[in-house]
């Protein structure tokens, strides 16, 4: 009976590829066929992963993959040569030191102190950075940024004092802070968060705050997840800038410097010719507006046209302002208006 039961789900088992060829729907084992699957899963639903995860326990417990929520990892990590030294160059960046404690520097240094590995100075040459000054009190600065990450991983709030960018300064404020993120180009953190006094969205940058302290007897009346809801819903940008770049002079790079912040995607339209979309924070539309004009005429803004209008506008009031005129010889015509027929 064992023998036709086995015979019946061969039978069952076989499928086509798309090319005509026979294949098999599974491998006959849950266990290799998690394995087998666990890199195309990332779409599939929670009950899912959880069943087939389940039916591979059962069949064996011994080998069976290492996913969250089990305490003990079975299968050890084995790393490559080639991702030691990629560990190894990350650990030796003077920023691991924000994001990692001291006890673990120490370990990952001795665990890797024989591997050889490239010093990223002498191979790397950062470019297109911004001018900012330098952070004046670094130590504040990771502080700052590891009592942020400790509030948003608790959930809890922050109490703190803000300088803005017209130099005035807020204190005693109190908001729920949802996430960090960096600037590439500015080699600077920030952070999103709900202000718990005025109910709403805001931004401030990590190295403008101080006296930054976890409120711990004050529970927020608002979750992480409902804030972040609220940012996208109340803050987010409904449709996304979408740029033409062509990419000659380090286009593209200077453009993924410039938004490296910004929640963004691409695609190659032809060679040397991308488009770029860019989803932001309303609050930001102003600054980003200036950043895509420091790009110079090697991107092109296709939309929304609100913001196309706005480019057009801030060129033409330029040119006025340098004593241009508009409709001048062919010889003058120094500046093309991207987006437009317009050309002046």
């Amino acid at each position: 009976m064992s023998g036709l039961l086995k015979g019946m789900k061969m039978q069952t088992n076989l499928a086509y590829t798309e090319n005509g060829a026979r294949a098999y729907n599974t491998t006959g084992s849950n266990l290799l066929d998690f394995f087998c699957r666990g890199g195309a899963m990332r779409t599939a639903g929670e009950n899912e992963i959880i069943r087939l995860f389940d039916k591979a326990l059962c069949e064996d417990k011994l080998f069976y993959p290492v996913v969250k929520g089990y305490e003990k990892s079975i299968i050890p990590v084995r790393l490559t040569n080639m991702e030691k030294s990629w560990i190894k160059a990350l650990v030796e960046e003077p920023s691991a030191a924000m994001i990692l404690s001291k006890e673990i520097l120490i370990k990952l240094k001795e665990a890797l102190k024989d591997v050889d590995s490239p010093i990223n100075s002498e191979i790397i040459e950062v470019t297109n950075k911004s001018t900012l000054p330098e952070i004046s009190d670094l130590e504040q600065y990771e502080n700052n940024f590891r009592t942020i990450l400790k509030a948003i991983s608790e959930e809890k709030a922050i109490s703190y004092c803000n300088i803005d960018r017209l130099g005035n300064e807020y204190c005693g404020m109190l908001s729920l802070p949802v996430r960090l993120e960096y600037s590439l180009k500015d080699s600077r953190f920030r952070v999103s968060m709900y202000c718990l006094k005025n109910h709403r969205p805001i931004m401030a940058n990590v190295f403008t705050m101080s006296n930054i302290e976890i409120v711990e007897a004050n529970r927020s009346v608002i979750t992480r997840e409902e804030a972040l809801k609220q940012l996208h819903k109340n803050r987010y940008s409904k449709e996304p800038i979408l740029l033409e770049v062509t990419d000659k002079k380090s286009a593209m790079e200077r453009c993924f410097m410039s938004f490296s912040e910004l929640e963004r995607s691409s695609r190659c339209l032809e060679k040397d010719k991308y488009e770029i979309k860019l989803y932001y924070y309303t609050f930001e539309e102003e600054d980003i507006i200036r950043k895509i004009l420091a790009l110079g005429p090697y991107v092109k803004v296709l939309s929304p046209r609100r913001i196309v209008d706005e480019v057009i506008r801030r060129i033409k009031k330029a040119i006025e302002l340098n004593s241009f005129a508009l409709g001048g010889k062919a010889e003058n015509k120094m500046i093309e208006i991207k987006g437009t027929e317009r050309k002046v």
